[in-house]
C-alpha cells in the first residue's frame, strides 16, 4: 500500500500534477487483516468452508456476515459503516445491493467500497494448481 502511494505521489510530482499540501498516506492494514488474518480472516473462513463437503457459497457468505456484521453500528441501514477504527471489522460493509441468495459481501478499501459476489468462490478456491506453477515459482 505504501509503495503504491509513494509511487503515485512521485508520478504526480514528475508530471506537475498539484497535490494538496497535506496528503495523508492511507493505512490499509486493518483491511488486509480482515482478508488474511489466520483463523479469523475472510480467506481463512473460505478455506474452512471448502473443507466441508456440504458447504455452499451462501453458507460462506453467511459465516462472514456472522463474524463481522455483529460489529456494525447500524445493521439495518444498507451501506452503513461499521466501527470506524483500525479493527478489521471496520472495513466490512452491508452491500447496498444484495445478490441472489445473499451471496454478496462488501469491503471498504482505502479508496472505495468494493462489492464481492461470492458465488463460485468455493469451487475456485479448491481448483488445483496448474502443473506449470512450481516451475514458474522457482
Amino acid at each position: 500500500n505504501k509503495a503504491v502511494f509513494h509511487a503515485d505521489t512521485a508520478e504526480c510530482a514528475r508530471e506537475g500534477v498539484p497535490l494538496p499540501a497535506e496528503v495523508v498516506e492511507p493505512d490499509n492494514g486493518a483491511c488486509i487483516r480482515l482478508l488474511s488474518k489466520p483463523k479469523e480472516g475472510i480467506f481463512s473462513m473460505l478455506d474452512e468452508e471448502c473443507q466441508l463437503q456440504s458447504g455452499t457459497d451462501s453458507e460462506f457468505a453467511a459465516k462472514v456476515w456472522d463474524a463481522y456484521a455483529t460489529n456494525m453500528k447500524d445493521k439495518g441501514r444498507e451501506g452503513s459503516p461499521v466501527l470506524m477504527d483500525s479493527s478489521p471489522g471496520s472495513y466490512f460493509r452491508k452491500p447496498k445491493v444484495q445478490a441472489k441468495n445473499d451471496e454478496t459481501i462488501a469491503i471498504k478499501h482505502y479508496a472505495r467500497e468494493v462489492i464481492y459476489h461470492t458465488a463460485g468462490w468455493r469451487s475456485k478456491n479448491v481448483d488445483p494448481l496448474s502443473p506449470d506453477a512450481p516451475t514458474v515459482l522457482h
